[in-house]
């Protein structure tokens, strides 16, 4: 339709994919991205057409139909010269727009109807809340099997509860939940927590028996120390929270204490996005594989030390924590 040997145009690749209103090379029919690139050749104003003319319109075509913007690889400078536009190319390319089907010129209130529609996808029913901590905690056990170190030297044990008072760090969580309970299913009430203590505690507002759990690691060997990731979840309609921090279980004999790494993790998801909550807990599981190793490899780097005092060993840097003790 535009010839290179006419225009003189052979630095621009517009290469865009989607599996929306694309047909195939049997229809009559165009898609989006073409009409796109007719008409900002037909809206560019004189006779000169730029790189810049062509992409910037595209790109304002799919931004006011909420539609995804293209991404246009170019060669060239965007105020290089595309081509040359005529009136013969300018009749042209209008003639050949009538093969545009209806569909593609779509209202403004189709528009607005689309844009809630595909919003809305990402949507939990209220009834539907309940299951999401299961979902999680089985996708969190899944990544966690996929972990070749950790498996050498753990044995994994999951425990589930109900009550945000249960969370070992329930104090640190609730403080950084204050400003954002407004948009969870969670109330904050004064009572008395599990561990016997008096103050503002978290309670969830949907009808769930999961709003957290914790995933020990139970060391196989006796001169390694456990560990374990403690979540809490928080459910909205439009989206999940979830929190969570690292412990390091030091066995005394009789009593086990907790050491909390001095960090308290958050992340967003939302509730029918699978992907994105997996590449989460897999984001999450190997940030608790990073810290095992370091708490391990501190342990064995000073040990080193003391046994040879004749040789330097570099030792990673020594993790700040504060002791837990839970009551039972």
């Amino acid at each position: 339709m535009i010839e290179r040997s006419a225009n003189g145009f052979d630095k621009c690749y517009f290469l865009f994919s989607s599996h929306e209103n694309q047909p195939s090379s049997s229809s009559s029919g165009y898609s989006r991205f073409s009409l796109a690139f007719i008409e900002s050749v037909k809206a560019a104003e004189g006779t000169t057409v730029r790189y810049k003319d062509v992409v910037d319109y595209i790109k304002d075509f799919y931004r006011t139909r909420g539609w995804q913007i293209p991404f246009i690889v170019i060669e060239a400078d965007y105020t290089e010269v595309f081509c040359q536009k005529s009136d013969d190319l300018t009749l042209q390319l209008g003639d050949s727009t009538g093969l545009l089907s209806r569909e593609i010129e779509l209202t403004e209130d189709e528009i607005l109807l689309h844009r809630i529609q595909e919003e809305a996808k990402l949507y939990c029913a209220e009834e539907e809340l309940p299951k999401v901590p299961e979902s999680i905690i089985q996708t969190t056990e899944e990544t966690l099997a996929k972990n070749e170190f950790l498996k050498l030297l753990f044995t994994p044990e999951t425990e589930v509860f109900s009550e945000y008072s249960e969370l070992y760090h329930h104090n640190h969580v609730r403080d950084s939940m204050k400003k954002a309970l407004n948009n969870f299913c969670v109330n904050e009430e004064h009572g008395l927590s599990q561990h016997g203590r008096w103050g503002y505690n978290l309670h969830p507002t949907v009808d769930t028996e999961i709003v957290g759990f914790r995933l020990k690691m139970l060391t196989k060997y006796p001169n390694v120390d456990g560990f374990m990731i403690e979540f809490s979840i928080f459910l909205s309609v439009s989206k999940i929270r979830c929190a969570y921090t690292f412990y390091r279980i030091i066995d005394k004999g009789l009593k086990k204490s907790l050491e909390m790494k001095d960090t308290l993790y958050f992340f967003d998801v939302s509730p029918h996005d699978e992907k994105q909550i997996s590449d989460k807990l897999y984001q999450c599981i190997d940030e608790f594989e990073d810290y095992v190793k370091l708490v391990i490899k501190t342990k064995y780097s000073v040990q080193a030390s003391d046994n040879d005092n004749t040789q330097e060993v570099e030792s990673d840097p020594v993790i700040e924590t504060e002791d837990v003790t839970p009551k039972d």
